[in-house]
């Protein structure tokens, strides 16, 4: 990679610093929770962010944005009160494009965070499966080697981290089994029975995830893909493995955000999010799940997709979260909205009964290039066919499901 005074062009480090301050003061986080996520994303690029952002995507393509860009940015804001949490995620960049390159890159930021936050981060759990994610042996063949996340509220006084991992990384062959053995080697072997009385074979797990601050609240999750998964489906699943959901209120949430259709999604899966916590008598907790539609692939443009979530918050009827939406769209916006798709990514949807519902919108850092609008292609096609048939459709799975 080349330098920026060589090129002109603005550093992977200054792009996400501009973007992070645009977005803490879009959604009115306090000038110390800005600093934290400043600090943080200084760490997290601190071997590669003063590197130009080239005028391609690099040969290693991240699957952190929609771009390919190896940040990410979400925003989840509470229903009721409006407070908005804000959040970036990053994956550390390698000097070469092969799995085992960002891995050793991943495993050199742990060691970062056991450093530079030994108060506030725990890393017990990482350095318990990291042989299970980040094998030596050059077999590694996921998508990703390690995403890291930090998130702020308004009033934040210390940093929340957080580590995705990849457990197809030898193959989505395996990845039930990944999710086996780590589960296990957790201790918490009861979660994937918990899991496995509902899920299919035919839902993939496709991230886990800890959190890394200490302490009880400490969550780990697991992230699964329904392929051709239908609304209803996918809600009454997340409502069997986690009592707190409304999947009356899910399935709605699918049908806005795909634009009226209830499915099937033939396109880039739906996720679900399954997030477990042990008791302090060591039982394990009821589960939370959260619901992800990657609304960037079954939209035409982000002029569209702006559309459908404007709409979906005006029902809410709290005029702070569409502010808090519509403001974090406009400063990290770099061309008009219906000009492509994926400065949007995927949206998220939470409910429970003694917190009331989250909503959560993800915002590629378009490094690179917006995705093209889609003009006539299959998605649209069967959105269309589907958007007729939705009465039809949604007063059977009413009868199935609610």
């Amino acid at each position: 990679m080349m330098s920026s005074q060589e090129t002109g062009r603005p550093t992977y480090l200054s792009e996400a610093t501009r973007q992070l301050i645009d977005l803490s003061r879009a959604v009115e986080l306090e000038p110390y929770a800005e600093r934290l996520l400043i600090n943080g994303i200084k760490h997290g690029m601190q071997t590669w962010g003063d590197k130009a952002i080239p005028d391609q995507v690099p040969e290693w393509r991240s699957f952190c944005s929609e771009d390919h860009s190896p940040v990410e940015y979400s925003v989840a804001v509470d229903y009721r009160t409006g407070a908005a949490h804000l959040r970036y995620l990053v994956e550390p960049q390698a000097d070469e494009a092969t799995p085992e390159a960002f891995q050793a890159r991943a495993l050199e930021f742990v060691g970062v965070l056991d450093q530079q936050y030994q108060d506030t981060v725990s890393l017990d759990r990482v350095k318990a499966i990291r042989d299970i994610f980040l094998p030596t042996d050059g077999e590694a063949r996921g998508k990703f080697a390690a995403f890291f996340s930090q998130a702020a509220s308004r009033n934040a006084s210390v940093p929340e981290w957080k580590i995705y991992l990849d457990p197809r990384t030898r193959g989505t062959e395996n990845a039930w089994n990944f999710v086996r053995a780590t589960l296990t080697r957790l201790g918490m072997e009861e979660a994937f029975e918990v899991i496995t009385q509902t899920m299919e074979p035919t839902d993939i797990p496709f991230v886990f995830a800890l959190d890394l601050n200490p302490g009880p609240d400490s969550r780990v999750k697991v992230y699964f893909e329904h392929p051709n998964g239908m609304a209803a489906d996918i809600a009454a699943k997340l409502a069997a493995i986690c009592p707190e959901t409304n999947p009356k209120e899910v399935e709605r949430f699918l049908v806005t955000m795909s634009g009226g259709s209830p499915g099937p999604y033939r396109g880039k899966p739906a996720g679900t999010c399954i997030a477990f916590k042990m008791g302090e008598d060591g039982r394990l907790r009821a589960p939370e799940g959260t619901m992800y539609f990657p609304i960037s692939e079954y939209a035409p443009h982000d002029q569209e997709v702006r559309r459908r979530i404007e709409r979906h918050l005006a029902r809410i009827g709290n005029g702070d979260i569409l502010r808090s939406y519509q403001r974090s769209i406009d400063v990290l916006k770099k061309r008009p909205l219906e000009a492509g798709r994926g400065l949007h990514s995927w949206v998220a949807f939470k409910t429970t009964k003694m917190r009331g519902d989250v909503f959560t919108f993800y915002i590629s850092a378009e490094m690179y290039n917006a995705l093209p609008v889609r003009e006539r292609d299959d998605e649209l096609r069967n959105e269309e066919s589907n958007v007729a048939s939705t009465k039809r459709q949604r007063g059977k799975a009413a009868c199935l499901r609610l």
